[in-house]
């Protein structure tokens, strides 16, 4: 697809993988980028630099956890631009907890906004497109959705493995219709997410160990830079950062050797982590 002269809806634009898509895809001249969040002063300072270099922008809060927020703002955008060439599904949480300690809310809150909202942004543009017989649906997994490393992130997996499965289900039907789908999976990115994710379980001390995880991170920017490349060239699975692919092949093809990486790991982190724990 050609980006240049699309109209273009990108949830979670107020920060982070979002955001920057936004100024990725600014620069590849869009018709229009409608950007969507929560966050009104975050959507607000995002719409500000998208015309400050040029990019015709429309700022829409909504929250993707609320069916009826988010398809009242796809009948906005469509009723405004005429048609919605591209959706980005960047909105996304975090909670670090141990099992024991994630109450109810905790893991419907997460799979609310990840799974839940994903589902719920698909359903309201997919059918659009249909109607127009083309589109191409974009959507941010993790590279957790395809494995997970490391202990304490069982709702963010969970979520993240469903967006992943979501998205090949969506791309296998609607090829021969039309619609184009990307699953983009990221490595470590260097976003809001690790100050923000709540923590259950463990004291606030232990933030200094998911900060860890920035020594292997990429900048946002270069991550919606392969998003934006991978809508032009119609890929379907995007893993990001070396450490993610490499990560995500032993996975698939050295199962055993992986297994094995990912019990010694956790024991480590498990010596590492045993003083912050809360109880």
């Amino acid at each position: 697809m050609n980006i240049s002269g699309s109209s273009v809806m990108i949830t979670g634009a107020a920060s982070g993988i979002g955001k920057a898509t936004a100024f990725a895809f600014a620069e590849r001249r869009p018709a229009a980028i409608v950007a969507c969040d929560i966050d009104e002063a975050g959507l607000s300072d995002t719409v500000s630099r998208l015309e400050s270099v040029g990019c015709t922008a429309l700022p829409l809060v909504m929250d993707v956890a609320d069916h009826h927020s988010v398809e009242q703002v796809v009948r906005t955008v469509v009723d405004r631009l005429g048609r919605l060439d591209i959706l980005v599904n960047a909105a996304g949480i975090a909670i670090m907890g141990r099992m024991e300690c994630l109450t109810l809310e905790d893991w419907r809150r997460v799979i609310d906004i990840n799974l839940w909202g994903t589902i719920n942004i698909n359903r309201a543009v997919y059918p659009h497109m249909l109607e127009r017989g083309s589109g191409h649906i974009v959507n941010i997994a993790s590279a957790n959705g395809i494995y997970a490393p490391i202990a304490y992130i069982a709702p963010y997996a969970t979520s993240k493995f469903g967006v992943v499965g979501l998205s090949e289900a969506l791309m296998v039907e609607g090829r021969p219709r039309g619609i184009r789908v990307t699953c983009v999976c990221p490595g470590n990115v260097r976003t809001p997410i690790y100050e923000k994710s709540a923590i259950r379980g463990f004291d606030e001390g232990a933030r200094a160990l998911t900060r860890m995880n920035l020594l292997i991170a990429e900048d946002p920017e270069r991550t919606a830079e392969q998003i934006a490349r991978a809508v032009e060239k119609n890929r379907f699975i995007v893993v990001t950062t070396v450490v993610a692919r490499a990560s995500a092949f032993a996975r698939t093809h050295l199962q055993t050797l992986w297994f094995a990486y990912t019990r010694a790991f956790t024991a480590m982190s498990e010596k590492m982590i045993k003083r912050y724990r809360s109880d």
